[in-house]
């Protein structure tokens, strides 16, 4: 399944408690042509992506949207960010280690 990617790319990411955290990711493509992507996320409700699909041109850098859910109290959280390929295959997997702390 789609769940059993190989981590391609890991993110140490500090968040803070008691509030919800918009973040933007930068994401390199590697097609020699514009491409459509398809995300996905481990976590849909904690990790919410802003859009499905991202368009990136041939070899251009694209951003995606993410919200992370509000957390009471500090805590560790690991989550992946899927990034297929049309055609199905996932081209990465990203691992986002969040931890959220009182800032």
């Amino acid at each position: 399944s789609w769940m059993n990617g190989v981590t391609t790319k890991t993110y140490d990411l500090p968040l803070p408690v008691g509030k919800e955290k918009a973040q933007r990711m930068s994401y390199q493509s590697k097609f020699d042509s514009e491409t459509t992507f398809h995300l996905r996320s481990s976590h849909p409700t904690e990790m919410v992506l802003k859009q499905d699909t991202v368009t990136i041109g041939a070899n251009d850098l694209g951003k995606f949207g993410i919200r992370f859910g509000l957390e009471e109290l500090p805590c560790n959280k690991v989550f992946f960010l899927y990034v297929e390929h049309p055609q199905g295959t996932i081209v990465d997997c990203i691992q986002i280690n969040a931890t959220y702390m009182v800032m």
